[in-house]
């Protein structure tokens, strides 16, 4: 029950304050959950404090202004794949438990086992279990692949570090190999030594290397030379280069003289210094081949091994030396006795047969008979006569009268009867008359680019001929119907229809009667326009820009003007004509297009020749034009036929 204390109403917990004549609402204090409840709603107002209560609509309306989705399921969330949990381990085992972890034991072949269950099937184990590495079987066996073996048969896969050797069998480090080479310069490793005096390497690959035993062929003794795919590069060695010999698995060192085995220089035959001889002329002699060589009295004394010492031999010794000789050895005093005197002995002299020539001037007398080499004197002193017989031939005779004009003598010339062709493409300017020689663009005005044959099966007399699309419909069909293989064959009349950029219709008056007919058809481009150009500019005039002033400029590319935006006629001034010249016109206005030469100049059309300063125009759309400067006047080509050419 309630009570009053000190003015304040006091109330025990569950006991209620009833509102509302039909118990429509209960305040109480519900002591279980420490909690002031009322079982009913509150209506209030706009909360402005954020300790106040809020009422709906303020929920209501602050809700709608959010943007998203409110997420009520973990499932829905975006990232559960992410690793935002670093509390826990992952599935796939890459985090692992940091402390040990409890469990029950077991009972399926694939869950994790707990220490007891472990332990007490161990206890039940049969048989030994080795503690000792040394007492496994098999320790021969080469179990552990990731190991080198002793015997060297794997090798190390990567870098290998160490430490400073101390003992000559001790690997080395880098370090330690470093500073023994310190001052030898390694170059890239080489193929062979090659002699380039007998030839050069045959088919060789690009970055063949050789060295130069000696010199030949443009090649350099000791000098390193390298292919590079095109031609022999040669590098000067220089003190201290250091190669590996690829042919012999050996280190060379340059010494500055030549190319030494490396490891080779403790050896005296290839020591430096040694005066004299050749690599392969150092010997070592033995005690007795020395006393041969230097003791000076009795048979082995220097003489009798025909080494000279330092003794001077007087006239006696030399004399009693020959009287010694053998009485069957015979001595000559005479030179044509001595045998091998046809030999080239003598390479100071020239050869009878000419083949060593003088090197020098060579001193004569003047010759008295026709056979005789003549002196400069001789030669000079008759010039005098020699240049009247050349003035006589200069001055006093003509071309036409020397002998033998007849004669094919000049091999560079074409013969007018056209046994010897051109061998190279010739260059010219366009034909005027029907004999004249035709270039290439005038041949190509009307250039022929899609053609074939067709059969048309019997009872046929519609086809439909396709080809490579030409992008326009601006082109005709020279076509014909062939029948070589009946013995009567009919004779149709066709038309050509339904032309499109890739295909036309054949109509024929009435079906064939076999399978016989073969359509002939050719598809005639109508252009005129020089696809040989490097550069392609289109431009289009318009009123505002005439009458248009062309320059040099202009003509030095492929240049093709059109006047779609004219709304009168067109007038374009030609430049002062230059060879190479080329201007193209195509019409797209009905308005006029008209083309003036320059000053004097004349335009050609066929057969008709424009007055000086005259003019060629047309009122044709479609109509195309191209001119070409021939070096005397303007060579018109024409497609369409409004042209007019202004001839008086």
């Amino acid at each position: 029950m309630a009570k009053f204390t000190n003015k304040d109403t006091h109330l025990r917990s569950d006991e209620k304050v009833i509102l509302g004549t039909s118990l429509d609402a209960n305040l109480f204090w519900d002591g279980d959950n420490s909690q002031l409840r009322l079982d009913t709603t509150i209506s209030g107002v706009t909360p402005t404090q954020d300790y106040h209560l809020v009422t709906k609509s303020y929920v209501d309306d602050t809700l709608a202004t959010l943007s998203g989705s409110i997420v009520l399921d973990h499932g829905e969330f975006n990232g559960l794949e992410d690793d935002d949990h670093s509390q826990y381990t992952f599935a796939d085992g890459s985090r692992g438990f940091i402390n040990t972890i409890s469990g029950v034991d077991p009972t399926q072949d694939y869950h994790l086992s707990t220490k007891g269950y472990v332990d007490s099937e161990l206890s039940l184990v049969d048989g030994n279990i080795i503690h000792e590495h040394d007492e496994l079987t098999g320790l021969l066996d080469d179990d552990h692949t990731q190991y080198t073996l002793v015997d060297g048969t794997r090798a190390f896969t990567s870098t290998v570090g160490g430490i400073t050797p101390t003992a000559g069998s001790h690997l080395t480090t880098k370090d330690y190999v470093d500073l023994l080479v310190q001052g030898i310069d390694w170059q890239e490793s080489i193929k062979n030594f090659w002699t380039p005096s007998t030839g050069l390497p045959i088919a060789p690959v690009d970055g063949d290397r050789y060295i130069a035993i000696d010199s030949g062929n443009g090649w350099t003794s000791t000098y390193i030379y390298t292919y590079d795919g095109t031609q022999w590069v040669e590098l000067t060695p220089n003190e201290g280069f250091s190669i590996w010999l690829e042919s012999s698995d050996g280190t060379y060192v340059f010494n500055g003289v030549m190319w030494i085995r490396f490891g080779s220089t403790i050896s005296h035959n290839t020591a430096n210094g040694i005066q004299g001889g050749e690599l392969n002329e150092y010997y070592h002699l033995t005690n007795t081949q020395f006393n041969a060589l230097t003791i000076s009295s009795g048979i082995s004394n220097a003489s009798s091994e025909h080494i000279h010492d330092d003794r001077y031999y007087t006239e006696t010794e030399i004399d009693s030396t020959v009287s010694g000789l053998e009485a069957d050895i015979t001595t000559y005093s005479d030179h044509g006795n001595h045998t091998g005197l046809s030999d080239d002995d003598h390479t100071q002299y020239i050869l009878a047969d000419g083949s060593r020539a003088f090197i020098s001037p060579v001193s004569s007398i003047d010759p008295t008979i026709d056979s005789h080499l003549t002196t400069k004197l001789y030669v000079d002193t008759i010039s005098g006569t020699l240049q009247i017989g050349i003035d006589d031939i200069l001055f006093g005779y003509q071309h036409d009268a020397l002998g033998g004009l007849g004669d094919d003598d000049h091999t560079q010339y074409i013969p007018v009867n056209g046994s010897r062709g051109f061998t190279n493409t010739v260059s010219g300017t366009h034909p005027v008359n029907s004999y004249d020689l035709a270039t290439k663009a005038y041949v190509d005005i009307g250039n022929i680019d899609r053609r074939g044959r067709t059969s048309i099966t019997n009872n046929t007399s519609m086809l439909v001929i396709n080809f490579d699309d030409l992008g326009h419909t601006n082109y005709t069909v020279s076509a014909s119907i062939r029948n070589i293989v009946d013995i009567e064959p009919s004779n149709y009349m066709f038309i050509i229809t339904g032309k499109t950029s890739s295909s036309f219709t054949l109509l024929l008056t009435e079906d064939v009667d076999s399978d016989n007919y073969v359509f002939c058809w050719t598809v005639i481009e109508e252009t005129i326009w020089d696809s040989g150009y490097d550069n392609f500019t289109l431009i289009n005039i318009d009123q505002i820009d005439s009458p248009v002033t062309m320059i040099a400029s202009d003509c030095t590319g492929f240049i093709m003007f059109t006047n779609t935006d004219a709304t009168s006629e067109i007038v374009m001034l030609l430049p002062p004509g230059a060879d190479g010249y080329r201007i193209n016109i195509l019409v797209t206005s009905d308005t006029g297009f008209t083309c003036a030469a320059y000053g004097t100049e004349t335009i050609r059309y066929l057969n008709s020749v424009s007055i000086p300063g005259g003019s060629i125009m047309s009122t044709g759309i479609g109509d195309q034009l191209q001119l070409d400067w021939s070096g005397t006047q303007w060579i018109a080509n024409v497609l369409g036929t409004s042209w007019q050419l202004e001839t008086s």
